[in-house]
This record gives structure tokens, sequence and C-alpha cells, in this order.
């Protein structure tokens, strides 16, 4: 009686245990890399999207790695370089001063 009560015990505590995720593991790895930047972060910092982060990684214009998984991690100094090469709004000309200028004219 005592041994089915450990392994009814034991069967509990397996199934109570969590299983590791490719989510936990993507986030073992970044926290193990903290220099490197997902392409959502890059594309929030430059404000594009991510499909346009994986294309200027894919063509070099920004630095960094892609994992086994096809998923870019990329350099934080690349991103940064590359936001002051553009002006640091590429894409978005509503929030530069090209409309600031037309409603000057029409005031």
């Amino acid at each position: 009686m005592e041994r089915e009560e450990q392994v009814s015990r034991g069967a509990y505590a397996a199934a109570t245990v969590p299983p590791v995720t490719a989510l936990a593991a993507a986030q073992a790895r970044s926290q193990s890399r903290p220099e490197e930047l997902t392409t959502e972060q890059a594309a929030t910092i430059l404000r594009v999207t991510e499909a346009r982060i994986r294309q200027l990684a894919a063509a070099g214009a920004i630095e960094g790695r892609k994992t086994s998984r096809n998923v870019w991690l990329l350099t934080p100094e690349s991103v940064r370089a590359y936001r002051a090469r553009r002006g640091g709004h590429h894409g978005n000309t509503h929030h530069g001063g090209h409309q600031d200028a037309a409603g000057a004219g029409a005031a």
C-alpha cells in the first residue's frame, strides 16, 4: 500500500510540472544574449513593420543573425545606426516637418 502511494504522488508531481515550451526556450535565449534585439523590438524603435525589419536585415542594412528557427536577432548598435541614417522617422512623413510647413503657410 505504501508503495502505491509513493507511485501516485510521483505521478501527480510529474503531471503538475509545467512543460518547457518554445516560448520559454526563446525567452531563455534572449535573456542569455541581452545585446540582441528581436524584429519586434527593432520595428518599434524604427517605427516600421517587422516584415520591413526582416528585409533590412536580409539586405545587410541592419546587422544581425538568423537563428536555426528562421528568426532574426539584431544588434542594437546597427538598429541605432540605421535610425540615425534615416533621420529617426523612416517611412512616416506625417510626423515630420513636411506637414508643419503646409500648416504654417495656411495660417
